[in-house]
């Protein structure tokens, strides 16, 4: 592994651009970490962007920046992300993420090219595709009555959106999303709700990508209420078929936005 400290006045960004090591480790099966500075902007050491230093112990470094601890706390993210493997007097041994990472890696891939990029929301479409529509029609098929109004309330939200002049696109996901966590809730499989968290964390660091998801809010509030209506009469073979038909046009309105959709 290798991490890469930037020079004095320089940043993250600026050395992964001019120092593309980060390829070269994909190739040769090592890791590489491009570190931020944090020095000469105390309130927002986030940005990998503007000018850094490094505190390295003169006189007149900020005393509350300590990039050694910032060190290590980058290493144990690595390996709470199993990415490494840390062992003291073994040095560190890079892990396949496919057979060590979880989902919560998936942000981590978008930081890779365009094709690549393109290729995991390409994943993420069909898995979505495949195991979504699988846990909602589960949920249908054990939804607990008494989570009706508490859909409804989250239909509304969604609908109130779509309505405005100019629907913030951001909320619009996350009315959308939380219908989808209502509905899964009425279902009572927490370890399925629990999934649903997560990839919801993950989703908030990538939703610009998913923007199709929401491009016709109108049709997607109309197919929801229709949905309510079915759980609410007991129609659970017509609930089903509107979680069918959303998924397969959400599908369609990725497709589009794909290279070599049409």
């Amino acid at each position: 592994m290798v991490l890469a400290f930037h020079g004095g006045g320089g940043n993250a960004t600026q050395w992964k651009n001019s120092n593309p090591w980060h390829e070269t480790a994909a190739r040769h099966g090592f890791v590489v970490v491009f570190m931020q500075g944090c020095k000469d902007s105390l309130t927002d050491c986030s940005k990998v962007s503007g000018s850094y230093l490094w505190t390295v112990g003169k006189k007149d470094d900020g005393k509350t920046i300590d990039d050694q601890a910032y060190v290590l706390e980058a290493l144990k993210r690595l390996e709470y992300s199993r990415l490494v493997s840390i062992r003291q007097g073994s040095g560190v041994k890079v892990l396949d993420y496919l057979a060590h990472a979880g989902l919560e890696f998936v942000t981590t891939m978008f930081g890779a090219k365009a094709n690549s990029q393109n290729e995991m929301v390409a994943d993420l479409v069909q898995a979505r595709a495949i195991v979504g529509e699988a846990i909602y029609h589960h949920a249908i098929d054990h939804f607990n009555p008494e989570a009706l109004e508490s859909l409804r309330e989250s239909i509304d939200d969604l609908a109130a959106e779509a309505e405005k002049a100019r629907p913030d696109v951001r909320r619009l996901q996350e009315f959308d999303f939380e219908v989808q966590h209502r509905l899964l809730r009425g279902g009572k499989n927490r370890t399925i709700v629990l999934l649903h968290n997560s990839i919801r964390y993950i989703y908030g660091g990538i939703a610009h990508l998913f923007e199709p998801l929401v491009e016709k809010p109108h049709t997607l509030v109309e197919q929801y209420r229709r949905l309510l209506a079915d759980l609410e009469s007991g129609n659970r073979r017509g609930a089903k078929q509107i979680i069918t038909v959303i998924f397969a046009v959400q599908q369609l309105a990725m497709a589009r936005r794909l290279p070599g959709g049409s």
